[in-house]
This record gives C-alpha cells, sequence and structure tokens, in this order.
C-alpha cells in the first residue's frame, strides 16, 4: 500500500487521537499519519539520543528524540522517542508534494533515516515549497522537454539526474567537475537560441558541450507527460527524484492530468546538433568590470557541429571522469 492509500484511509477514519499513523512497507521503525487537523506527517523511531534543535517554518516542523505516543488502531499504540516531520499546511498541493517526496525518500534502500539525512529531507522540502510555476510556462515547458529527451537518447534518466541542475539560475542544464552541458531548444525553423555569454565564454578549465535541438508540435509526437512518466519511474526512490519533482512544479505539470506539449521525438532526434561552445557565435571576450547578466541570441546554422566520432568521444571522456569519482 502507497503512502497516499494509507493516508487515504487514515482520513476516512475518526480522530481521536494527536497523531494516527500506520506502518509502512512492514517497517517497524517508519510511521506514516495524521494530525487533529488532518495534516500529514512521519515519525521515525530513534535509536540514538542526539541533541538537535528543532526547526520550523509557515509549512513544514522537524523535531529530533521527541516523546511521542502514536496511534495506530484500538489494539495497537507506539510510545517512544521519534524523529518526525510534519506538515503544517492543510493545502492540497502542499500535501501531495511532501507525501511524494517522503514516499520516494522512504522506499530508497540506499537512505538511512537519521538526524542529519531527516534535516536534508526537510530543507528538501522547504525548497520545494518556495518553489513557484515560472511565469513563461510555455518556454519552461518546451526546455524540460528538451532536457528529459536528452537524458533519455543519451544514457538515460538514471545516469544524468545526478549531474541535473536543481536551481533554473545555475548557468547550465548538467555538470560534473570541469564539464558542462547546455540543452537548447527552439521551435522556429532557424537554429537561433538565446544565450547568457556565461554559458559560452567559459573559464579556463571548463569543457562546454552545447546541444541545440530543432522541435516541431506534432498532435502524434510524445507529449511532456510521457517524458516525465518515463523519468518518474527511473528515479521513483533515488536520491534525485526531488530535481524531477522541482521540475515539474517549475513548469506546472505537478498536476498528472495535464499533458504538457507534444513534439515529433523521431525529428528532434534527427536535428539534433552538438556544438563546443567556443563554435557558437559569441562575443570573443569576457564581460567587462561592471557588466554581468549579458544575454543574446546566436544563430548556430552555419556554426561548426561535432562530428559522430567527436561526440562518441566527448561522451567518453565524461564517463572517464565519472567512473574515477
Amino acid at each position: 500500500m502507497s503512502i497516499q492509500e494509507i493516508i487515504t484511509n487514515l482520513r476516512t477514519g475518526e480522530k481521536k487521537y494527536s497523531f494516527n499513523v500506520s506502518k509502512i512497507l512492514n517497517n517497524d521503525k517508519i510511521f506514516v499519519g495524521l494530525d487533529l487537523e488532518n495534516r500529514a506527517c512521519i515519525f521515525v523511531k530513534s535509536d540514538d539520543r542526539e541533541i538537535a534543535p528543532s526547526i520550523k517554518t509557515s509549512k513544514l516542523q522537524i523535531e529530533f528524540n521527541k516523546e511521542y505516543k502514536l496511534f495506530i488502531n484500538e489494539k495497537d499504540t507506539q510510545e517512544g522517542f521519534f524523529h518526525s516531520i510534519r506538515c503544517l499546511s492543510n493545502d492540497s498541493d502542499d500535501t501531495r508534494i511532501f507525501l511524494t517526496i517522503i514516499e520516494s525518500i522512504v522506499t530508497d534502500p540506499s537512505i538511512v533515516l537519521t538526524t542529519h539525512s531527516l534535516t536534508s529531507i526537510f530543507y528538501s522540502l522547504v525548497s520545494l515549497f518556495k518553489t513557484g510555476t515560472s511565469p513563461n510556462i510555455t518556454q519552461e515547458r518546451q526546455g524540460l522537454w528538451a532536457e528529459l529527451f536528452f537524458m533519455k537518447k543519451n544514457g538515460g534518466f538514471n545516469f544524468w539526474a545526478k549531474y541535473w541542475h536543481s536551481n533554473p539560475n545555475i548557468p547550465f542544464d548538467f555538470s560534473h567537475k570541469e564539464k558542462r552541458v547546455e540543452i537548447k531548444s527552439t521551435v522556429r525553423q532557424e537554429r537561433v537560441h538565446e544565450f547568457a555569454h556565461r554559458q559560452l565564454f567559459s573559464l579556463a578549465s571548463e569543457d562546454i558541450c552545447i546541444i541545440s535541438v530543432m522541435l516541431r508540435e506534432d498532435d502524434e509526437g510524445t507529449n511532456l507527460r510521457n517524458l516525465l512518466d518515463e523519468a518518474n519511474l527511473a528515479l521513483k526512490s533515488t536520491p534525485h527524484f526531488i530535481k524531477l519533482e522541482l521540475a515539474m512544479i517549475r513548469s506546472g505539470m505537478a498536476n498528472n492530468d495535464e499533458a504538457g506539449p507534444k513534439y515529433n521525438e523521431e525529428e528532434a532526434e534527427k536535428k539534433i546538433n552538438w556544438l563546443k561552445a567556443e563554435k557558437v557565435p559569441r562575443f570573443e571576450s569576457s564581460e567587462p568590470e561592471g557588466v554581468s547578466a549579458t544575454r543574446y541570441r546566436s544563430d548556430l546554422t552555419n556554426a561548426s557541429k561535432m562530428t559522430t566520432e567527436e561526440i562518441t568521444e566527448w561522451l567518453g571522456s565524461f564517463n572517464e571522469i565519472v567512473s574515477s569519482d
């Protein structure tokens, strides 16, 4: 039974106790439930007595080594010391985010729920709750389609997710050590993209690859929801799932009923170009003192693109630095 199903069942029952909970995954140490106001919460039985301060925001609260009495049913209660994360909001979107992230994390076998890891989860949830929909939702969805398409076609979601940005203000979509990948997409007939100068004029040690994707809307094409579902299946129960959730919120795709744009996947694969940043038309110097955040459009139509052999070599070098970690 999923956490969402557990919560749905608990909502139908009468609330007599401060916390009505259920065990998850046959785990005697983890409980999920509701408080008297029907707000979602998770409790993890404490194996230590490490002292850590509680943290509270307007929508979330985390506490450590606090004594609780949890009501499971008429014959079963749990008393003892627990760590807890509680959603202080009854908003349906907040609750969905909370339960989605909690479910993904507790089903990840690699995560041990300690004071440190729970604090990290708490701040991830805080970040999600602060994330809003992009003011340019059309462009955001187009860009997300292109990023997911690139991941799917070049090693898979699991490979790239760890290098995927989690903040839209980061200048590159994927980064690892000196390697940088920036995905650009367009629905125009011309291969013209907007760049931040920082994306094209690299630091001395950086190796920047620009991926140019030309898209054509197609009623029979692959919609954004299809790609999100594939990514969700691959990343669920991994530490990188939260990046996908962030992307869905920014693109207004958190509602599963929203299909998003449809693009012809076969045509996108045929028209994708890989270019080294230095081959893209650009200003050939760094921004002068006092100037920052420079942006401009570059026409890549006649820019020298990477050959199949060069792409294979670049991906191989990326794999090498990953393997050396």
